[in-house]
């Protein structure tokens, strides 16, 4: 599964879930959610899952 993680900061909760997310077998983009159109760009080029 593809999964787009949006955080505020790369913490070590979020560094954890990405970690544990890719050792599943998932594939992870993290982005950081500091301006709503950076979000809503980065949801974009990711894209979504079929």
């Amino acid at each position: 599964m593809r999964i787009l993680l949006l955080c505020h900061s790369f913490n070590s909760l979020s560094q954890r879930l990405h970690v544990d997310l890719r050792q599943a077998g998932h594939e992870v983009s993290v982005e950081l959610d500091i301006h709503d159109n950076l979000t809503r760009e980065a949801v974009a080029l990711f894209g979504p899952t079929s």
